[in-house]
């Protein structure tokens, strides 16, 4: 192939029919199973804590030395109060060795969030100069030993299980935007959505396994119950690591494996888009989170379908994105007229409202690689480390207006402030979005075309990559 001959399949889409690359072999399918593996260690990560600390703490010693205003009578006339014949709250799980109070559980809980909001956009600029794969791969590394080192600060002070929480959020914080900035190299736009909420999906599938799993650990696992859970998520999310850093490349160009028609594809559609523009407890916690995966995938399908058919990308983010906003709006305050004589109903407008989330994946979270492919990862990191100061912002909230007692007209406002900020967030969106790719990208996109080109030629002419062009590519 000759150089003007190759300069034009570079840049004409029709010289490639997508229907002649292949799919359930190909190196991006590859890519988003790989993140899909990736999130769900991530959010294994982040919430095995949630469970675990149930079976950490010693209740019944917090109890006898707190000063609990509310007199048992109260109890025994609210919804939700179990007690056994000798007015003791029964559990599933027995005690734990560790006696800290609701404000120490509180602040381990809520620790993570404060190194997760702190790499948000470093880690997107990280990503983009370094490369996805570098970034993500080796924080999860440090996450996992980390994990391994999770039973023995918890046993040593609670300081110290603080300060690891902290630094566990900020190598969790970094995976979103750099695998968002991976797919600013591999994701053709119109796979763009299902690609990316096929991959993100495996957040949601994180909450649902881990849940259920450290419930049986806590109660059946190996080193006393609770320090499995982070032994055996840590050995798991070792093993993804070690595949992750030998079989993911940072972009089609330094892909080992992938098919010459599938990566002459990926440049040739990303270069036209600028030439166009616990127990029981622990499976019902799962429940909305086994809908959600489901409604990802589903809305990443239909979007695509949407921007291929009749509607423009920007129409399509857009309509998702407002469905998967006002829609859980809707469900959280019906949810807040629903008391405990009717559990069935308040589950399932808790699954449709957390499910239903799901669209805003082919709405505003894929929407950065539409605009800017190039600094996809920079923007996603802006954008989460704004909505991450929710993480430790809600529970001061929800504490602050619930502190007398949780009464339905105090959860009333707080899920009417939810709303809220959801009606808000679709109303800013549909203002503001847009689903064309930005001027101020489109040179950073034509020069990356022209460099990746020329590294391309020259591994046509020499058959290898030099290793100062493999750094440029990287």
């Amino acid at each position: 192939m000759t150089k003007g001959e190759y300069e034009v399949a570079a840049v004409d889409e029709d010289k490639i029919d997508p229907k002649n690359v292949p799919w359930w072999t190909s190196s991006r399918l590859g890519l988003a199973v790989l993140g899909f593996l990736g999130f769900i260690n991530v959010y294994a990560l982040r919430v095995n804590m949630s469970v675990a600390i149930v079976c950490m703490v010693n209740r019944t010693a917090i109890k006898a030395s707190s000063d609990d205003n509310t007199s048992s009578a109260a109890r025994s006339e609210g919804c939700g109060y179990m007690t056994d014949i000798n007015g003791t709250t029964s559990s599933e799980f027995e005690d734990g060795e560790l006696v800290w109070d609701k404000t120490i559980q509180g602040l381990i809980l809520g620790s993570f969030f404060w190194g997760y909001l702190v790499t948000q956009i470093p880690g997107g600029w990280v990503a983009t100069k370094f490369g996805g794969k570098r970034v993500y791969g080796w924080s999860m590394l440090v996450a996992t030993l980390l994990t391994f080192i999770t039973p023995i600060a918890a046993q040593t002070s609670y300081i110290f299980l603080i300060v690891i929480r902290i630094i566990l959020g900020v190598c969790s914080g970094v995976c979103f935007p750099a695998m968002h900035a991976l797919w600013g190299q591999w994701a053709p736009p119109g796979e763009r959505s299902k690609l990316v909420g096929f991959t993100y999906a495996g957040a949601q599938v994180g909450n649902v396994v881990t849940f259920p799993i450290a419930g049986l650990l806590c109660k059946y696992g190996f080193a006393g119950g609770w320090p499995s859970i982070f032994y055996v998520l840590g050995i798991l999310n070792f093993i993804w690591v070690i595949i992750w850093l030998l079989l993911v490349s940072d972009s089609p160009s330094t892909h080992r494996r992938i098919s010459k028609i599938e990566r002459d594809y990926i440049l040739q559609t990303t270069s036209n888009t600028m030439h166009k523009e616990a127990g029981k407890n622990g499976l019902y916690s799962a429940l909305p989170y086994i809908v959600f995966w489901v409604t990802i995938n589903f809305a990443g399908w239909l979007a695509d379908m949407l921007s291929k058919k009749c509607w423009s990308i920007g129409l399509t983010r857009k309509s998702l994105n407002t469905f998967g906003k006002v829609t859980p709006a809707i469900m959280l305050v019906a949810l807040g007229y629903v008391d405990c004589t009717m559990p069935v109903v308040a589950i399932v407008i808790l699954i449709l409202g957390v499910s239903l989330t799901g669209f805003q994946y082919s709405g505003w979270v894929v929407n950065h690689v539409d605009i800017a492919p190039p600094y996809a990862g920079i923007l996603f990191g802006i954008g989460n480390s704004i909505a991450s100061v929710t993480g430790f912002v809600s529970p001061v909230i929800v504490g602050v207006i619930t502190q007398d007692s949780q009464t339905r007209e105090q959860w009333q406002i707080v899920f009417y402030i939810a709303a809220s900020f959801y009606i808000f967030g679709a109303i800013f969106f549909v203002i503001f979005g847009s689903g064309d790719l930005q001027s101020w990208a489109s040179q950073e996109v034509k020069e990356a075309e022209e460099q990746t080109f020329s590294i391309e030629m020259d591994v046509v002419k020499n058959g290898n990559l030099s290793k100062d062009d493999s750094s440029l590519v990287s």
